[in-house]
C-alpha cells in the first residue's frame, strides 16, 4: 500500500449482474463531494470483469461517471487495460524483471505483465493457518495496478484516470518475457508530465443554483449546433422535446456507447418497451430554460451535467414526474473534427 494511503473495503457478490459493484461506485462518487481533496478516493480496485457480464449496463454507467470524476476504476478486464500476470522463478532476484516467467494468466506478447504470486497468505482452515501461493491470478495483479494509480495520484492529484493506463503501458520495460511493469519509470515519467494533464473542471452542483450555473432558453436554441459540449446537449435536448430524430441522432457519435438504445427510443411505435422514455423526452417543456450544472474538459473529451423540466405529467416505469418537476442528465462527449458528439449519455 502506498505511504500515507487509506483503504476501504466495500464487500460485493460475484454476479453477472454487478449490480451491487455499480452501487458501490456511486456511493464512493457522493462520498468524495464531501470528504475533500486529502480524503478523497482515487482509485477502485475491483479483482472481476465486471464488464464482461450479461448485463453490464448499470456498471458502464457508473464507470464513466466514476472516470468524469477523476477516480481510476481498476478491473481484472482487457477492456480496463490488456495485462497478465508473472510468476517468480524460483530462487531469483524479484527486483529484477529477467527473473519471471509468464504467469497463469499471461498472454500475447502486447499485454503488459504484473508480478502476482509467491505470497504467503490466510486461509479458511483457520485464524493462524496460512499458506504460500506460488501463481496468483488476475484479482492479485488487480490490487498491484491500484496501488500505483494511488502512488501516481500521489505524485499529480490531477492526472486524469485514463493517462494513469496509458503511462504503464509506455514505460514497461520489454524482455523476452514480454512488456513489464517498471514502477521507477512509470512514476517517473508521471512526475515529467505534472501539470501537462490537469482537466479544466467547473465542479457539478446539485444544490441551489451557484456561479457555475448557466441558463439557457431552450425555446430560442437550435437544434444543430455542435460546436461546444455544451451547444451539443442543448441541441439534443431540444431535439429530442420537439421529436426532431435527425438533428437528435446528429448530435449522437455513430459508434458511441449509448447510439443504438437512443435510436431505439426515438423511433419507438407505442407497442414498443422503449416508448415510454420516447413520451419521456417529448414532454420536455421547450418554453422553460435548461439549467447546465457542470462542466468537465479534458482535451478532446468531456462530460456535462444539465436539467429540464417538463410540461406535462409522464410517467415511465421505474417513476413518475408532475408538470414543472424536473431531470437531471448527464453525458459523456468526444470531438470529432469541429464538433462535439455524445458517446453516453444517462
Amino acid at each position: 500500500m502506498p505511504p500515507r494511503a487509506f483503504v476501504f473495503y466495500y464487500a460485493a457478490r460475484t454476479t453477472m449482474e454487478h449490480q451491487m459493484q455499480a452501487d458501490y461506485i456511486d456511493e464512493i462518487i457522493k462520498y468524495n463531494e464531501t470528504a475533500g481533496d486529502p480524503g478523497r478516493i482515487r482509485v477502485i480496485s475491483i479483482s472481476a470483469s465486471p464488464e464482461g457480464a450479461s448485463n453490464n449496463d448499470a456498471f458502464r454507467k457508473a464507470h464513466k461517471k466514476a472516470q468524469d470524476a477523476g477516480i481510476l476504476v481498476v478491473t481484472c478486464s482487457e477492456k480496463f487495460l490488456r495485462y497478465g500476470t508473472l510468476t517468480l522463478i524460483e530462487g531469483k532476484d524479484p527486483d529484477k524483471p529477467e527473473s519471471y516467467k509468464v504467469g497463469r494468466y499471461g498472454g500475447a506478447s502486447d499485454v503488459l505483465l504484473i508480478p502476482a504470486g509467491n505470497k504467503t497468505i490466510a486461509t479458511h482452515q483457520g485464524i493462524n493457518v496460512y499458506k504460500y501461493e506460488r501463481e496468483g491470478g488476475m484479482s492479485w495483479a488487480a490490487p498491484y495496478i491500484a496501488g500505483l494509480a494511488a502512488l501516481a495520484f500521489q505524485v499529480n492529484p490531477d492526472m486524469h484516470p485514463q493517462t494513469i493506463v496509458e503511462q504503464l503501458v509506455k514505460t514497461a520495460t520489454h524482455t523476452k518475457t514480454g512488456p513489464i511493469v517498471n514502477p521507477r519509470e512509470f512514476i517517473k515519467s508521471i512526475k515529467s508530465i505534472k501539470g501537462r494533464t490537469k482537466a479544466k473542471v467547473e465542479p457539478i452542483r446539485t444544490g441551489a443554483e451557484t456561479k457555475s450555473v448557466s441558463i439557457v432558453e431552450l425555446s430560442e436554441a437550435s437544434t444543430d449546433d455542435r460546436s461546444s459540449p455544451k451547444a451539443t446537449v442543448i441541441s439534443w435536448t431540444k431535439a429530442v422535446a420537439t421529436g426532431n430524430v435527425k438533428d437528435a441522432l446528429a448530435c449522437m457519435l455513430p459508434s458511441g456507447t449509448d447510439y443504438d438504445d437512443v435510436c431505439k427510443v426515438l423511433n419507438a411505435e407505442p407497442s414498443s418497451g422503449k416508448y415510454p422514455v420516447k413520451k419521456m423526452l417529448q414532454s420536455i417543456d421547450t418554453e422553460r430554460p435548461i439549467r447546465i450544472l457542470g462542466r468537465q474538459l479534458i482535451e478532446d473529451k468531456a462530460s456535462i451535467e444539465w436539467e429540464f423540466y417538463f410540461k406535462e405529467d409522464v410517467t415511465i416505469k421505474w417513476r413518475s414526474y408532475k408538470r414543472g418537476e424536473s431531470l437531471k442528465f448527464d453525458a459523456g462527449l468526444e470531438k470529432h473534427g469541429d464538433y462535439w458528439l455524445i458517446d453516453s449519455i444517462s
